[in-house]
């Protein structure tokens, strides 16, 4: 703005002048003022050009990232299959969705689903895995729900679960209309504690869960399915990434 008064403030100055002069001064302002314009509208597009070029450098080097780590991951890794079933539980799983689900009918009328959303779980850092031999330490630590439904009644019994370093630990457990979401639970069903239960009903209901097939031996191999699906999450974010900045 202070370049344009100026150059108006000349302009009005040329009025005093002789007439010869005064053509020769509006034809110098003229060219001055036309550079002006130039200039600013050059330093518009430089700084615009200046920003594009940032953001795709931005964008170059952080696809040149991942790629770097997809390289690594098919070096050294492995991609998992995960099974079609473990322990007689019908294993559900969307790469790209990480929520799973295993479902077993012991009989017509009941079902049993084991349920983990694999953000909610917890893995041991790089460090951990080199500092520690102990297999406990090292395995993920799930947190999943087991729902009993008797299909007649419209009835489950509910509860929510976790392991840490190798135990299989209920934290509560609730009855719900087997129509009630897992997602309502909260709001639709009181949960029990389970830590302040009789001793008795503790035991007897981790007797029950065993009979319904959550034993050592599932459990046991369900940490495994919870480290490959991570696994598999992982490769498939990085993909996915990766394929978005293209």
């Amino acid at each position: 703005l202070l370049l344009y008064s100026s150059f108006y403030s000349s302009f009005f100055a040329l009025l005093i002048v002789p007439l010869d002069r005064k053509e020769r001064l509006i034809t110098m302002f003229r060219f001055a003022l036309a550079r002006a314009s130039r200039g600013a509208t050059s330093s518009v597009a430089l700084a615009t050009s200046t920003r594009s070029l940032h953001t795709s450098f931005a964008q170059f080097s952080l696809k040149s990232v991942l790629e770097k780590e997809i390289a690594i991951e098919a070096e050294e890794g492995v991609a998992p299959i995960l099974p079609a079933q473990v322990r007689g539980f019908d294993l559900t799983y969307t790469s790209g969705n990480p929520i799973v689900t295993l479902t077993s009918s012991p009989s017509p009328s009941e079902t049993v689903s084991v349920r983990f959303n694999i953000n909610d779980c917890e893995f041991p850092d790089s460090a951990m895995f080199e500092e520690n031999d102990e297999t406990d330490l090292m395995s993920p630590q799930p947190v999943f729900s087991v729902s009993v439904t008797n299909n007649d009644k419209g009835k489950s019994l509910f509860f929510n679960c976790m392991m840490e370093s190798g135990e299989f630990i209920v934290s509560t457990m609730g009855v719900k209309d087997s129509s009630v979401a897992f997602d309502d639970e909260l709001d639709q069903a009181y949960l029990a504690n389970f830590d302040q239960l009789d001793e008795n009903l503790q035991t007897e209901t981790m007797n029950f869960l065993a009979e319904k097939g959550i034993g050592q031996e599932f459990l046991e191999e369900f940490e495994g399915v919870v480290a490959d699906t991570e696994y598999n999450e992982y490769l498939t974010f990085l993909k996915s990434a990766k394929d978005m900045l293209d």
